[in-house]
């Protein structure tokens, strides 16, 4: 005669989440969510559990194919592959150091920056005419640059 061990459930109609109370070294399963809980430590008379700690199931780990909100500080010994998207609350810099040009009417470079910081520079005009002076009659471009004068 086979032996049938059970352990204590919440049916899949229920709600998901850890069970309210373990008993230290006690079982619980969560059909709505697919967690196994393991109830530990000792909290006094009757050995009721002081934890109730996920330590099997679809939930209780981060899994390859579902989407899941992760909590806590995790610390990875490998590269991270693959996308990643939002903000490095710890960047201070960018890798490498950047700068910006403009060029057409406006020339314009930045000076080299890494994000640490704001950069400023002058910008210069294009010359489009070089008869430069005083003149009656100016011809002036759609973007308001003389570009003749006699």
């Amino acid at each position: 005669m086979s032996n049938t061990i059970r352990i204590k459930r919440r049916a899949s109609s229920g709600g998901a989440g850890a069970p309210t109370s373990l008993e230290n070294a006690e079982l619980a399963f969560n059909e709505a969510s697919n967690i196994l809980y393991y109830g530990t430590g000792t909290g006094g008379s009757g050995g009721s559990a002081t934890s109730i700690i996920a330590i099997a199931g679809n939930g209780a780990f981060v899994d390859v194919s579902t989407n899941q909100t992760i909590g806590g500080t995790k610390t990875f010994s490998n590269d991270i592959v693959g996308s990643v998207t939002g903000n490095a609350a710890t960047a201070t810099a960018l890798a490498t150091g950047r700068t910006i040009a403009i060029t057409g009417d406006l020339a314009y470079t930045s000076p080299s920056f890494d994000g640490t910081g704001n950069v400023t520079a002058t910008g210069t005009l294009a010359t489009v005419n070089s008869n430069v002076g005083t003149f009656l009659k100016t011809t002036v471009n759609a973007k308001g640059l003389v570009t003749a004068a006699t």
